[in-house]
């Protein structure tokens, strides 16, 4: 099923779930047409599933780097005044450092967590996914070099 959120649960259990699902795709040797067709509309709703889930979590990576950036920017120029307003001698790293403390520690914008922490979610979800998606169309082709095989054999 697909989902819009998943909670950190739910996410590993879907990635379980499209694992088992594509290793329970065994390419028989000598598969009769029914078998091809079968196997096909399997990887064909997976495939479906995968995309769907791996574009809400690049459209959510995306989203989630913009904002990161932009309180990365925002945070910086207000802790920058603050620390010139006091007096204080800062360098640009440790003005820096304190954003991306700042960042880490406080969700901004709603999120349920912190920006690194969603940013770094995403990008391994969507690595998962990207590899998921590539290894379904890996078995689709090989199916259809074996059916082109068979076909060739028995021409």
């Amino acid at each position: 099923m697909i989902q819009s959120t998943y909670t950190n649960q739910e996410w590993d259990e879907k990635e379980k779930e499209y694992i088992t699902k594509v290793n329970s795709i065994i390419l028989p040797f000598n598969p009769r047409p029914i078998e091809v067709m079968e196997i096909i509309s399997r990887l064909d709703t997976i495939y479906t599933e995968a995309s769907f889930d791996y574009s809400n979590f690049k459209r959510k990576l995306e989203l989630a780097n913009i904002d990161l950036k932009n309180a990365e920017s925002e945070y910086f120029s207000i802790i920058k005044m603050q620390k010139q307003s006091s007096g204080a001698k800062n360098t640009e790293n440790d003005i820096k450092g304190l954003v991306k403390t700042y960042i880490s520690n406080n969700t901004i914008n709603g999120y349920s967590a912190d920006l690194y922490t969603l940013v770094k979610y995403y990008i391994f979800r969507t690595t998962f996914l990207d590899q998921m998606l590539k290894s379904i169309l890996e078995k689709k082709q090989s199916l259809n070099i074996s059916v082109a095989m068979i076909a060739v054999k028995n021409n």
